[in-house]
């Protein structure tokens, strides 16, 4: 028996490596019986919106009477946060993570293959191919009645790409790991559009012309339908609400009338369209706009735009690369006006930091910097305020401090911000995790 820390344990030790291939995890499914395919899944890839998609998919489908689990990454807080399940409790519809015990316990079960695997290969099955089996695994015991599925990384050799999906989904796609992805939004979408299956229907978001051409050719190669955003779905109705949005959705079979996403950022209205479409795609009919409606009441996407104190407002926003930056800001000043920003920003070295910076610049009006924990390199304090010298607005003097802790640098944030000012928490979904454990306190 493995205890919970003992488990976290087994996780870490393997570190963050990548391996470009699915070798590995290929033959640990087969070794356990392929758990992955004692279910139907939906697949998600793309370069951002990929987590709030797939948590909107899993509440629109269990409103709709099934048991659906959901593996997403990174987690903010807790590992156990990558392994969700929605559906129809006592009470209404109920949301989880994964507990502590059937985490450990699976991970303990899983050490029964990998070890001996590792062993014959003479190379370790890595972290993140560990978290995908753990799903595969823990899904197939609920058992559930889809799993709903985000890629780490690109999608051709992710570790979830060994599922064979009914239903494929890709959110806007642009650059992001450009080391591993490349340097173009062609190159990113030459990994993600692996993940269509023969036969599936392929639900994508508004892309790059260039890109949406290869969606399309690779749909074809396989026999795959694409239904695509503004051609066959799209938002009729998009206005700012009290704590969310006020949105309408017109697919090819239904229409959806002023539904409450509470979530802001116009984008997330475009993930809605999406993921309805998705929905649709999967059960084979339209939605019922009750179920609907009652799905979207639970639905939470912590680090995305998230309000967590008021008095100053704080916001958490785990957008990390350039065009996250611009769609963030624009949201942020559609959602809270013109309120007087106060930026605590902490990124990745991997990460185009200075178009990261260049975007999110019109929108800030006080910048610190921090340093995310752990051993991914984040790029140094100091560093990141040389950088923002040179991309900073010309027509404005922006403060400019640096506090190494992330606790640190959101208390003086808040100790410093207008009554009725802002702070937004941004750059890497790992240092907006730290900002929640300081601010809301631990979920482990």
């Amino acid at each position: 028996m493995t205890s919970y820390p003992e488990a976290l344990r087994v996780l870490s030790s393997r570190g963050m490596g990548i391996k470009a291939d699915i070798d590995r995890i290929s033959q640990l499914v087969e070794t356990l019986g392929h758990p992955e395919l004692n279910y139907p899944t939906i697949h998600v890839a793309g370069t951002n919106g990929k987590s709030s998609t797939v948590r909107m998919i899993a509440v629109l489908l269990a409103a709709h009477g099934l048991k659906v689990g959901t593996f997403t990454s990174p987690h903010l807080q807790s590992y156990r946060e990558r392994f969700g399940l929605v559906g129809p409790g006592d009470d209404g519809l109920a949301a989880e993570i994964i507990s502590k015990d059937d985490f450990a316990q699976t991970i303990a079960y899983l050490l029964q293959f990998t070890n001996p695997l590792e062993a014959e290969r003479g190379e370790t099955v890595t972290q993140f191919e560990l978290e995908a089996a753990v799903a595969f695994d823990w899904m197939s015991n609920l058992p559930v009645d889809v799993g709903v599925f985000e890629t780490g990384l690109g999608g051709r050799w992710d570790a979830t790409n060994v599922i064979q999906s009914k239903v494929a989904v890709i959110t806007p796609i642009d650059v992001d790991h450009a080391r591993l992805l490349g340097s173009t939004p062609i190159e990113n979408a030459a990994e993600k559009v692996g993940i269509i299956k023969e036969g599936s229907s392929v639900i994508t978001a508004k892309q790059y012309s260039d890109v949406a051409a290869m969606i399309a050719e690779t749909a074809a190669a396989g026999g795959s339908l694409v239904i695509q955003a503004e051609r066959d779905f799209s938002v009729t109705a998009d206005e700012a609400a009290v704590g969310g949005r006020l949105v309408s959705v017109k697919t090819r079979s239904a229409s959806y009338r002023n539904l409450y996403l509470p979530l802001f950022g116009k984008h997330q209205s475009a993930n809605l369209a999406l993921s309805i479409s998705a929905a649709e795609a999967f059960l084979g009919r339209p939605l019922d706009e009750d179920s609907v409606r009652a799905g979207l009441s639970i639905l939470t996407s912590p680090g995305r735009l998230e309000v967590v104190r008021r008095d100053p407002l704080v916001v958490l926003d785990g957008a990390h690369n350039p065009h996250a930056a611009s769609v963030m800001g624009a949201a942020l000043r559609e959602s809270f006006g013109e309120l007087r920003a106060v930026f605590v920003l902490a990124i990745f070295e991997d990460k185009d930091v200075e178009g990261f910076l260049r975007n999110v610049s019109p929108f800030v009006d006080e910048i610190i910097f921090a340093r995310i924990k752990g051993e991914r390199p984040s790029v140094d304090p100091m560093a990141l305020a040389d950088l923002w010298r040179s991309v900073s607005p010309l027509d404005r003097e922006v403060p400019v401090g640096v506090i190494e802790p992330m606790s640190e640098a959101v208390e003086y944030a808040i100790a410093n911000s207008l009554d009725d000012g802002l702070v937004v928490v941004t750059g890497s979904l790992w240092g907006v995790g730290e900002a929640r454990d300081h601010l809301m306190g631990p979920i482990d």
